[in-house]
């Protein structure tokens, strides 16, 4: 982001010009960082590991895979397994099964250097309920689309603090948008959670799967600094934008991205 920065200013700073000469930016690639994504969950694996690196300017879309790295999951029982890379960048368990309680911890060892993260994976909080409600277009700002809101009805376990994520599927299609939850102000309550936008909005005969990830902190705080990056991008003008920082990461050594153990529930609603 800072070389695009730079980028433009040099573009600007050169329109403003009323000099002619021919000017010869010289426009340094970023220095490729490795990002490693995984997850491990309550439900039956295998579970997955994609460890990758950046793009620079002239590639921003290219996430080139790492290959051949030693990637280790173990938890606190003792359990170990060293995961088979199925696919380039892709890294697979075939034994090791995520349980509540339990503290993980990922190892990946790649181009000579290591990298380590762990997660504890939280009691699941359970879905009560999905029941939804019409939305007449307009009726939140002249941009709000027709449809139907969805609500998620949960009780916050008391004494201990909740993170969430939802995920909601329509059609059979994951919705944008991550949708988190916390529970500084609603602890031990009962909630109603149906704050989504467009792109989760229903309409007539949708059949809508939704996921309750019930996160420790350290995944929390990947995916909410991840959203306000990804807001920021999708809002701000270019000129105007600052720098974001990359979103929070719970691995060691500098890498982007995260190590998350969560619980999963599922529920599902058609729209009629």
């Amino acid at each position: 982001m800072k070389n695009i920065y730079l980028f433009f200013m040099l573009i600007m700073s050169i329109a403003l010009s009323s000099c002619e000469k021919v000017i010869d930016i010289d426009l340094k690639n970023s220095e490729p960082q490795i990002v490693i994504n995984g997850t491990i969950t309550d439900q039956p694996g295998p579970y997955t590991v994609i460890i990758s690196k950046t793009g620079d300017y002239y590639k921003p879309s290219t996430f080139p895979a790492v290959a051949g790295a030693e990637v280790t999951i173990s938890d606190d029982a003792g359990n170990s397994e060293i995961l088979s890379e199925v696919a380039e960048g892709f890294y697979q368990t075939s034994t090791i099964q995520g349980l509540p309680g339990r503290t993980y911890s990922l190892k990946v060892i790649t181009e000579g250097k290591e990298y380590t993260a762990t997660s504890t994976m939280p009691e699941a909080i359970m879905i009560d309920s999905l029941t939804y409600e019409y939305q007449p277009g307009g009726s939140f700002g002249p941009d709000a689309t027709e449809g139907y809101i969805l609500h998620i009805h949960f009780t916050d376990p008391a004494g201990i603090e909740n993170y969430c994520r939802f995920k909601v599927y329509k059609n059979g299609q994951l919705a944008k948008g991550y949708y988190l939850y916390d529970d500084k102000y609603t602890n031990g309550n009962s909630y109603d959670y149906n704050d989504f936008e467009d792109d989760a909005i229903l309409q007539l005969n949708d059949t809508a799967i939704v996921e309750l990830l019930t996160l420790d902190k350290s995944t929390y705080d990947y995916y909410s600094t991840l959203s306000n990056v990804l807001t920021e991008g999708d809002t701000g003008p270019p000129m105007m934008m600052t720098t974001p920082a990359n979103p929070n990461s719970n691995l060691s050594n500098g890498a982007l991205g995260y190590f998350g153990a969560f619980t999963v529930r599922r529920d599902s609603i058609i729209i009629q």
